[in-house]
């Protein structure tokens, strides 16, 4: 492409000392006279090393043969000078191109290393006047430079989209080419286009690509389609930007950092010599100048704060030990290579210049000493080595294990390094994960006199995607797959949301490498999010990614689906399945669980079967539902029985269920008679969705659905049913009773997502348990070959005698297993119920089985309902709820004439007849026996439970 005469002057690099190269790229690119200075070099370094070769044979050789073949030298040696020029002339022009092309690298790796605090816009940076690109060409970038010098008139996004470095952007953000060609011909219009940038700053390609961002509408609503963002576009650039800067790092040999890297002769003569020392060790100072890595390289490290109060901890003039402690991966040993690295390329503190750090194999020392006096003579000799070599800075890996070691064997490995961490002469790191450090180190006050505590915790999700962008390269290079930046902050999320074992970032970059062979498995070549989401539903079985077919149907019916299992409930129906639509279409936050519920009511209304429904439909399963009975932890021991205990070392029950269950329902049934201590441990459960176990593991309960029962409030929700008081109108108030009551604090309450209100079971809800109950028996009896019939008037009977304000439905299962269960189970063993029958249930059979052997009927009024009128047949608390009509019932019999004579109207019955009417006695109330309030007036006419 050419230089365009017309470029406005914003744009006008003639005056740039980019010109020239562009120019040059122009004509013949880097790439192509990259290759032809390898091909050309290869061609006069032969001949040269030919007649080099031919000349010490004519010298040497006596044979006539050898004096005829070295007689050639000459004639080769002219061929080599007559390619030699043409190989300078290809050299010196790459010489120039990487004299200006590479001389912003320094400041470039030095802007990335503070990006992270620097100001992120010219404006902020100064004071709000912006400075204008046309005022300084030499303040950009190569690559931004090859834009501008491609751009044609004023469109500069078609410039930026059609170069290799835009290009790159694009795909990193997921667009192939032919979107963005799709995107660029739809356009209305070519705008001006002029960046801004700070004074005394590099303008670069993460920043050309935010002011287009910025002053494009277009290319905003094109990118937001696709689900980018402006920091998302932003960091694809930067990432394509350290692509680049770390092809120039590679190709700069002559670098002051690379020749660093180099060891020096005879640096170490001035300090003792260490062979014990390296019989079990290995020296990683020039390992972690050598072995550097992709983000060391470009200036950053993500445990940038913890090395450097690492360095301040070593560079003590006494005690200058330290210890750091983390999760296991993650990234300790890391700490302690970028360490040696400063050290090794003179970027550390002046006092650690020219220290050695080397890592000791403890294990190997344990095994090839196992004799107390053995062990402790070699390992004082391995502590005066060091001490005497004066440069030595011993790390200790896996120091709990070397104390558990050497205390097997009856030594104390803390008192034989203690007159060398009291000293200057050495210092001591030592490595430990965070649960063996808190259980074994310190709680050891000796220990913790001498070592200063280091915590390396998980990095930050920005510094993650880094961490992943590094080991993209790797994994393309490997796989041929591409990797986009989408597609990284998916994997981020993905792995710290569904995966909760492990730590970050290493259960990051496994997804990664178990990612790419899959998708290059089906021949894709670029990896998208539905790939990342395919992954996670096959690993976990959660439903994520995009919402289709049947689980959109599923979703958009959830009410009816629960109300399949659950009866009546409307209100805690509807707010749960308001909650797992949130949760399901990523409006939630992700830093709390999926829903989190306090259920309040009476017992048997069903709350329990509202939490086996919500399992049975959101996770397919029952068996999802995890259920912990809080009435066992009322004790002063319940947090430890919860989250484990250092003196048992048992693991507790609620961080044993969450890990082997991440995706569930938890259920705290009887969440009020937990200990306080323990429910203050929730206030972080459900606000945070994360709390700690007994050795400081995080443990996860953020893809869970948690459900805490409570009985609280159930008389004062069973007289506002009774009296016709309406649950919705009465709520606040129940809640403000319950805190008053001291049951639970307004915080607890507040972390809940919601506070629903069970209403007692009315006679029609009953008789739908009732159908639903006996369904399921049905189930059980195909299952065994046979068949079961019952009239609705036998279903009718069972609810009404199953009919409970104290016990709710429960009373019901106990009618069924009376009445139904006991008749079937008798009929199957008389022989009367054959595989392949149909079981036939009567009225008299169901009569028969109301007076339980050995006692006196079980319950106040004949099992036979009598027919009452509709409007008797509402409870008097739900005035407004239409009943359903009646279920047809077979005729009667006609009912003969009572014998006798009818009263008059307000007239008394004779003294004799009255004397004839006899009231049955009570039965004796059982001693220990609960009272509970009269409900006649809110179940008129139906029997009381047992």
């Amino acid at each position: 492409m050419t230089y365009q005469d017309d470029t406005p002057p914003a744009y006008d690099l003639r005056g740039s000392r980019f010109f020239n190269i562009l120019l040059l790229e122009d004509i013949l690119s880097h790439k192509r006279r990259h290759s032809i200075l390898l091909l050309v070099g290869f061609f006069w370094r032969i001949p040269l090393a030919l007649s080099l070769l031919f000349f010490l044979l004519r010298a040497l050789g006596k044979s006539a043969g050898i004096s005829a073949v070295a007689g050639l030298a000459e004639e080769i040696f002219g061929v080599a000078l007559i390619i030699f020029p043409f190989w300078l002339f290809f050299y010196l022009l790459e010489t120039y191109y990487r004299s200006i092309c590479f001389s912003q690298l320094d400041l470039s790796l030095f802007l990335e290393k503070r990006r992270g605090t620097a100001p992120e816009t010219a404006e902020e940076e100064s004071g709000g006047e912006k400075i204008w690109l046309a005022d300084s060409m030499d303040s950009i970038t190569y690559e931004v430079a090859a834009v501008f010098y491609a751009t044609s008139g004023s469109d500069v996004l078609a410039s930026f989209t059609g170069s290799a470095f835009g290009g790159n952007v694009f795909l990193r953000c997921g667009l192939r080419p032919d979107q963005t060609e799709e995107f660029l011909s739809g356009r209305s219009a070519v705008s001006p286009f002029m960046p801004p940038t700070a004074a005394n700053d590099l303008f670069t390609l993460r920043d050309l690509a935010l002011a287009l961002f910025d002053q494009y509408e277009e290319l905003r609503d094109f990118l937001f389609k696709s689900g980018i963002q402006r920091d998302d576009f932003g960091e694809a650039a930067a990432w394509v930007m350290r692509e680049q800067d770390m092809l120039k790092y590679r190709e700069r040999w002559w670098g002051s950092d690379r020749l660093l890297r180099i060891p020096g002769f005879g640096a170490g003569l001035a300090f003792g010599k260490s062979f014990r020392i390296e019989r079990y060790a290995r020296d990683i100072t020039t390992f972690g100048a050598l072995a550097r890595g992709f983000h060391s390289a470009l200036g950053f490290s993500y445990h940038e704060k913890e090395v450097a109060l690492l360095e301040d901890v070593l560079s003590r003039s006494d005690e200058a030990n330290a210890i750091l402690f983390g999760e296991e991966g993650v990234g300790t040993v890391s700490v302690v290579q970028e360490f040696a690295r400063r050290i090794a390329e003179g970027e550390s503190v002046s006092a650690l210049n020219r220290k050695r750090v080397v890592i000791l194999d403890t294990s190997l020392i344990v095994s090839a000493m196992k004799v107390k006096s053995e062990f402790e003579l070699e390992f004082r000799r391995i502590l005066v080595e060091a001490a005497k070599a004066g440069n030595m800075i011993l790390v200790f890996d896996n120091f709990p294990a070397l104390m558990e070691s050497a205390r097997a064997i009856g030594t104390d490995v803390v008192s034989i390094m203690d007159p060398y961490l009291s000293g200057s002469d050495m210092q001591i790191i030592a490595l430990a994960e965070i649960g063996r450090f808190h259980q074994e180190i310190e709680t050891d006050g000796a220990v913790m006199k001498r070592f200063e505590a280091i915590e390396i915790k998980e990095p930050d999700e920005r510094t993650l995607v880094r961490i992943l962008e590094d080991s993209a390269e790797r994994i393309e290079s490997g796989t041929g797959v591409f990797f986009t930046y989408p597609v990284l902050l998916e994997i981020v999320r993905s792995a710290d949301s569904y995966f909760p074992l492990g730590i970050m970032p290493d259960k990051a970059v496994d997804f990664m490498v178990e990612l790419a062979p899959q998708v290059a498995g089906k021949g894709e070549r670029m990896v998208t999010r539905e790939d990342v989401f395919e992954i996670i539903r096959m690993k976990t079985g959660v439903p994520v990614g995009e919402i289709s077919g049947e689980e959109r149907e599923k979703l958009t019916n959830l009410e009816a689906l629960l109300h399949e299992r659950v009866i009546g409930q409307k209100e805690a129906i509807e707010a749960i399945a308001e909650a797992m639509r949130r949760a399901r279409s990523g409006v939630r936050n992700p830093k709390r669980p999926m829903g989190t519920f306090l259920f309040l009511g009476p017992t048997g209304v069903g709350k329990t079967e509202t939490a086996k429904a919500l399992a049975y439909t959101f996770f397919g399963n029952d068996e999802r539902m995890i259920r912990l009975d809080m009435s066992e932890y009322q004790s002063d021991d319940a947090l430890q029985r919860l989250i484990g205990s250092f003196e048992s070392g048992k693991v507790g029950k609620l961080v044993s269920l969450l890990r082997e269950n991440p995706y569930s329902v938890l259920l705290l049934d009887e969440f009020e008679k937990t200990n306080p201590v323990a429910k203050d441990l929730f206030l972080q459960v459900l606000d945070e969705g994360m709390f700690t176990d007994m050795y400081g593991k995080k443990v996860s309960a953020r893809n869970a659905i948690i459900i805490a029962t409570s009985n609280a409030g159930a008389d004062i929700i069973y007289e506002t049913a009774r009296t016709g008081g309406s649950l919705v109108l009465k709520r606040d108030t129940i809640i403000d009773m319950i805190i008053k009551r001291g049951i639970y604090k307004p915080e607890l309450l507040n972390r809940f997502d919601g506070v629903i209100l069970f209403h007692p079971l009315r006679i029609e809800e009953v008789r739908e348990i009732a159908r639903l109950m006996i369904g399921k028996l049905a189930k059980r009896l195909e299952n065994e070959g046979m068949k079961i019939e019952l009239s609705d008037t036998l279903i009718n009977m069972i609810a009404e005698e199953g009919l409970s304000a104290e016990f709710g439905a429960r009373q019901l299962n106990r009618v069924l297993q009376d009445h139904v269960e006991n008749i079937i189970s008798k009929k199957i063993i008389s022989g009367e119920a054959e595989r392949g029958s149909t079981i036939l249930l009567t009225e008299k059979d169901l009569q028969s089985a109301g007076t339980p052997s050995g006692g006196e009927k079980k319950y106040a009024v004949p099992l036979k309902p009598t027919p009452l009128p509709q409007k008797e047949m509402k409870p008097p608390g739900y005035p407004n709820v239409p009943l359903p009509p009646p279920s047809p019932l077979p005729p009667s019999p006609p009912v003969p004439p009572s014998p006798l004579p009818p009263i008059p109207p307000a007239v008394s019955p004779p003294k004799q007849e009255q004397e004839k009417i006899v009231t049955p006695p009570l039965p004796p109330k059982e001693e220990g026996a609960r009272s509970v309030p009269d409900d006649s007036t809110f179940f008129p006419n139906f029997p009381r439970g047992g």
